[in-house]
């Protein structure tokens, strides 16, 4: 079981049992971009000098892409580094849309559409 508590702007602490003995460092970076300009090294150049300890872990989200510079910026860093792009960020949202609170389901919500699938 993994709990968490937001402890900043950016940043999360999650322990990955319920009496808290194992804590672990997660440090979100948020980017909104134009899918024509993609995120560059520099941000993630930030979000590495942020995470403290080897075992923290980066979290980049975009509504962009990431630069191919970027990409191995994030995988030079010695802890580790997620990026979300927009593409994968709608799949998440999507696969876990069901299990979220109809809070946070109205932050963008979903609906089923359904097709009457016709004999071939």
């Amino acid at each position: 079981m993994v709990t968490s508590r937001e402890i900043g702007r950016n940043e999360i602490v999650a322990y990955k049992d319920p009496v808290g003995a194992k804590k672990l460092i997660i440090r979100v970076q948020v980017k909104p971009h134009h899918p024509d300009n993609p995120i560059q090294t520099q941000d993630i150049k930030k979000l590495k000098e942020a995470l403290s300890h080897d075992d923290d872990i980066g979290i980049s989200v975009t509504s962009g892409s990431f630069s191919s510079a970027c990409t191995r910026e994030a995988r030079s860093s010695k802890s580790h580094i997620e990026m979300i792009g927009f593409s994968r960020l709608i799949e998440l949202w999507i696969q876990f849309y069901t299990k979220m609170s109809d809070e946070d389901k109205k932050i963008l919500p979903l609906y089923s559409v359904y097709f009457l699938k016709l004999d071939d």
